[in-house]
């Protein structure tokens, strides 16, 4: 079809062209241009034929660039749609891809994000592999190739400090290393754009191998200058080495990147410049280790490593990879650049000659001399160096995820760029102050502080340097224009070059002849370096931003309101939120209207719950709860949303509402006359929650209550103004109220707790309420006989044994207590009285009590022996002779001996064999061998080990033998797991949590999970999870559960994958800020069944037991 002169071609897919009526869209293949038209969302043309595109059989690609203009023949004022690099494969399918997908299958809204049809499902793969196979190859010659550029540098450095020369001497040496960096940048942009990447790359391999050669020659009965002008002219073979195969490792990551998937780009070129630099510090550490045993044996291997690389580059790459297909490209044309560029390159001039100032020459001086410096040997010299460029790389590698996770800006603009140049600045100013001033360095004093100084500085230099390193390194790729990508990068990393000869030349001159000892000279070093990113700093403000992209994502920033169908976009839907049209309100308002201009709501006559809680911001009216009582009659349950204001008439609609039985107004912005309107659902209403309403009165409050005497449930916890005049309203008034939460309300006294006793409350939750005292306890006790559950959690800062005593006299109903961290002036003793009198206790919940001990739980084994839930976390009294007692409660269920940080291994032995779950969280001296104690635990569903550090892959192997009915792991931030393979056992594991558990956060750990047949539920979260373990997840097809948080490297092609993942009913996304949500609505279409949800945070403090 590609042949064919009329063959409709799918160009771009748009979401921003709002005056598209008035644009003139056109289409340029090269330089073949062609009208274009809009067609909903998309972008299509009458495409060439491929003949007259692909003439070369040898050719990588043709270059497509979609543009607008705002009238006909106006080009300057055309601006950039869409630009790609298609090869032959990739033309072929977009030009069948338009007929196939008007079916609907491919109506989703993202270019790509439609799964290709059967048909071409050949061509997308030879597509994918056309574009990986050159970037596979070149990145990995690239990658080899700077091993022996790190090793080359630090063998000719020690060898030439071995023989004596100076850092002058040295530098001088180097000079033509770097400036052969700046000519060759240049013309290697040209040869780039004229020849190829291919020939780039096997020139720079080749003069890698001569200049490697050529230091077999170096002499030791040369003069000082002979060798010189030798190694100098060495250097200069393996300067232009490196930057003739840089430019391949760079070029590549924009040719196989699709211009609107910046955030792509970024990590890519962060990816591929961070291995290098860690690559070049492995370099380091081989050439300090191998010339330290023979000098013509570390040459050697060297010459090794380049053979090894080059074959690939000669038969694997095209020819035509990276040529510039518009005409050649001249000398004066290589600075016919973006202004950006200019920029960006003058900033990269003061950036790298800050770092060269003192690190490349007066730092490895220092540290190997003996007279004012540390006295270091070669070996480990190298070793310190090579650690730092390791570490410098893979922070520039995770770049990404500080720029997108703290900063949550996607892709990095020259705002971010300025930060970090001036965030820079101050590190080099410490160490030179610290060095020219204080009494740290010099002669005669011990090398430890000046160590520690300089490594402290040094890595944070490392850190700060990476970051600004990678923003630039993308910037300039993303500023780069598609068909001269080679020759701009090649410019701007000639600058790169002048900064770095610029930096070793005054530096070896600075270090060598200011002051009177090196420690000046190393200062010195130190406040120009200053300067140089002071400069770097200004410049990058100059930059333009570049508005022609996808634009810029900033994460997730809060719920949305948008209109209904037809109605403008949400600031939550632009922010990534997920959007949803169902009866759990979340993007889709349900103020919103239908085609007919009818209430959203009103398709759903005969829904009984609706939560709203989500449609709350400032777009909140409550226009719809004037109609919700004709939409939708049959209501029983409505949930509304925090910092939703309800007014007297909204408050009348919901009286209207004859059926309700449950209402919940959290944290909704209710005043006393509003809720006074409350008081006509009496007839109905059995729930209500007013939790952190706390813009109602004490009395307010007493007055909604009485007119509600059928009140059976009623949540008051953080109303700040509740007081005795509400718990005697609810006790003269709510006869039938058997369950209440003032959790959070400190207002209250024993009076209102005596009045309150009059009601029949079976289930009381005073957590948090410090004023409790031993006559509030007594009220309790004496009032409440039917009182089975009491939540004290936090509350009761004065309370006694006396008071605690009171509650004895609830022997007879009592079955749930929480005391956690609560009365705090009790004693042991106390505690111990208490449990002894109370027998029929199923929950109890003792964790931080002070007086939780060994004798406390002891007395509870032998009196409670109705146990089915005991928490006795943080209890640091409680040692192994307590919990070995626990074996003596045949019916517990539940333990959670969480936060006892002297917990070991030994003390599980002996825990009851009737255990279900059990909560280890926090206890970092668990190990192996305390799993394999838990396989004398059949019963065993529901395990955390979270933050148990110590536990390894073995220990899991030997849980998963001994516990066959486990359903529930929790492995957060267990930094030893580093697979799932120990799980396969597992066959009835259904929740598995690896929030931050980072080594066995990769693509084949995910696709293990395929093999457990019980697998519902998944939790991740933490920097390594990415768009690989999404296609790996997307194969676990018995998957309907997934909660993902604070995971910055999924991106929209990650969370799509996910659609072949049928059984998938339930996803929770929070703090991923490449996930947008085009992608997120994509996936529901995909997956109509699937629910967005919200992860389910966990809070810091709340009561344990669940009543």
């Amino acid at each position: 079809m590609a042949g064919d002169p009329a063959a409709a071609f799918r160009c771009c897919v748009v979401t921003e062209l709002s005056d598209a009526s008035e644009a003139q869209l056109a289409c340029c293949f090269d330089d073949q241009k062609v009208a274009a038209q809009l067609q909903d969302d998309r972008i299509v043309c009458q495409a060439p034929p491929a003949e007259t595109l692909f003439t070369d059989a040898e050719r990588q690609g043709v270059h497509l660039r979609v543009t607008a203009a705002a009238a006909a023949g106006e080009q300057d004022g055309s601006r950039v749609l869409h630009e790609e690099t298609l090869d032959r494969a990739a033309f072929q399918e977009r030009a069948g891809l338009l007929s196939s997908t008007k079916d609907g299958s491919g109506e989703d809204g993202i270019a790509g994000a439609a799964p290709p049809p059967p048909a071409a499902e050949q061509s997308a793969l030879r597509r994918r592999y056309s574009a990986l196979k050159p970037f596979v190859i070149i990145s990995l010659s690239y990658l080899l190739f700077t091993t022996t550029d790190g090793a080359v540098r630090m063998v000719v450095l020690l060898h030439a400090y071995q023989k004596g020369f100076t850092a002058m001497e040295v530098a001088i040496m180097f000079s033509f290393y770097e400036l052969a960096g700046v000519v060759t940048n240049l013309a290697a942009g040209m040869m780039g754009a004229r020849w190829g990447i291919k020939s780039t790359l096997l020139t720079g391999l080749t003069l890698q191998l001569v200049g490697i050669g050529m230091l077999f020659g170096w002499q030791d009965s040369w003069s000082k200058t002979e060798a010189i002008i030798y190694v100098t002219a060495t250097q200069l073979m393996c300067g232009i080495a490196k930057d003739l195969t840089k430019l391949g490792g760079k070029t590549v990551t924009k040719l196989v990147t699709p211009d609107e998937k910046k955030s792509s780009l970024f990590r890519l070129v962060s990816l591929i410049t961070g291995w290098k630099n860690s690559l070049k510090g492995a370099g380091y550490f081989l050439g300090a280790a191998t010339v330290g045993v023979n000098y013509y044996m570390s040459l050697g291997i060297l010459i090794g490593l380049i053979l090894a690389a080059m074959p690939w580059a000669a038969v694997g790459l095209s020819n035509q990879l990276g040529r510039a297909r518009k005409e050649n490209v001249t000398f004066s044309q290589l600075f016919k650049n973006k202004p950006n560029i200019n920029i960006l390159s003058l900033s990269r001039v003061f950036l790298f000659g800050a770092r060269d100032l003192w690190f490349e020459v007066p730092l490895p001086f220092f540290l190997r001399s003996p007279d004012s410096g540390i006295g270091w040997s070669r070996s480990l010299t190298g070793m310190f160096l090579a650690v730092w460029i390791i570490v410098y790389g893979q922070m520039q590698s995770w770049t990404p995820q500080l720029v997108l996770g703290p900063l949550r800006q996607s892709p990095p603009t020259k705002w971010v760029a300025t930060l970090w140049a001036g965030i820079l600045t101050v590190i080099p100013l410490s160490l030179g102050v610290v060095m020219l001033a204080g009494d740290t360095f010099g002669p005669g004093v011990p090398p430890g502080p000046a160590v520690t100084a300089i490594t402290v500085v040094l890595y944070a230099f490392c850190l700060v340097f990476a970051v600004n390193s990678a923003i630039h390194s993308y910037l300039v790729v993303a500023y780069a224009e598609g068909d001269k990508v080679a020759q701009t990068v090649g410019v701007y990393y000639a600058s790169n070059a002048v900064g770095r000869l610029v930096g070793t030349l005054a530096s070896g001159a600075l270090y060598s002849y200011v002051g009177d000892s090196i420690v000046d000279g190393f200062g010195a070093c130190l406040l120009v370096s200053v300067g140089f990113c002071a400069v770097s700093t200004v410049v990058d403000l100059f930059l333009q931003e570049d508005h022609t992209g996808s634009g810029h994502r900033l994460g997730v920033l809060g719920a949305c309101l948008p209109g209904g169908k037809g109605g403008k976009q949400g600031a939550g839907e632009a922010a990534g939120l997920p959007s949803a049209d169902d009866l759990e309100v979340v993007a889709a308002g349900p103020d919103a209207k239908d085609g007919d201009g009818k209430p959203f709501l009103a398709q759903f006559p005969c829904v009984r719950e609706l939560d709203a809680s989500e449609a709350a911001g400032d777009g909140w009216s409550e226009a719809w709860l004037l109609e919700l009582p004709q939409a939708l009659p049959a209501l029983e349950s409505l949930r509304l949303g925090r910092l939703q204001r309800l007014t007297s008439a909204g408050a009348a609609a919901l009286a209207r509402l004859q059926h309700l039985h449950r209402l919940d107004l959290s944290g909704a912005v209710l005043y006393d006359g509003a809720a006074a309107r409350l008081a006509a659902l009496a007839p109905s209403l059995r729930a209500l929650s007013l939790r952190e309403c706390c813009s109602l009165s004490d009395g307010g409050l007493a007055a909604l209550l009485a007119g509600l005497p059928g009140l059976e449930e009623a949540d008051l916890s953080l109303c700040s103004r509740l007081g005795d005049a509400t718990l005697a309203q609810l006790g003269a008034g709510c006869g039938r109220l058997a369950k209440l939460d003032l959790t959070g309300c400190e207002r209250f006294s024993e009076a209102g707790l005596r009045q309150l006793a009059r009601a029949p409350v079976r289930t009381l939750l005073v957590s948090a309420c410090a004023q409790l005292t031993d006559s509030c306890l007594a009220a309790i006790g004496g009032g409440m006989p039917r009182l089975a559950c009491l939540g004290l959690f936090e509350s009761g800062e004065e309370v006694t044994d006396e008071g605690l005593a009171h509650l004895a006299a609830l022997s007879s109903s009592l079955t749930a207590l929480d005391l956690g961290y609560s009365c705090w002036s009790h004693t042991a003793v106390g505690l111990a009285a208490l449990l002894e009198k109370l027998p029929g206790l199923a929950l109890l919940n003792v964790g931080g009590c002070e007086g939780a001990t060994d004798a406390v739980v002891g007395t509870l084994a032998q009196h409670c022996q109705q146990l089915t839930m005991l928490d006795i976390s943080e209890s640091q009294r409680v040692t192994v002779a307590g919990v070995s007692q626990l074996g003596k409660l045949p019916r517990l269920l539940e333990l959670n001996l969480g936060w006892n940080i002297r917990l070991r291994d030994e003390w599980l032995q002996g825990l009851p064999p009737s255990l279900t779950r059990l909560d280890l969280s926090f206890c970092g001296e668990v190990t192996d061998r305390a799993l394999a104690h838990l396989t004398s635990l059949p019963a065993l569903a529901s395990l955390t080990l979270r933050k148990c550090g110590r536990v390894t892959d073995e220990g899991l192997r030997m849980l998963a033998s001994g516990c066959p009915n486990l359903s529930h792991l929790d492995l957060s931030h267990c930094q030893h797991v580093t697979s799932t393979a120990a799980l396969r056992a597992l066959r009835a594991l259904a929740s598995l949590v690896l929030v931050d558990c980072t080594r066995a956060q990769h693509p084949p750990c995910m696709a293990l999970l395929a093999a457990l047949p019980a697998m519902r539920r998944l939790e991740l979260s933490g920097k390594r999870v990415d768009d690989g373990c999404m296609e790996a997840l997307s194969h676990v097809s018995q998957l309907t559960s997934l909660v993902l948080t604070s995971c910055p490297r999924v991106t929209d092609r990650g969370l799509l994958a996910l659609g072949r993942a049928a059984a998938l009913r339930h996803l929770a996304v929070e703090s991923c800020p490449q996930l947008s949500a085009a992608a997120l609505a994509v996936l529901r279409r995909r997956l109509p069944l699937l629910r967005l949800d919200r992860p389910r945070g966990r809070a810091a403090a709340h009561p344990i037991l669940e009543y």
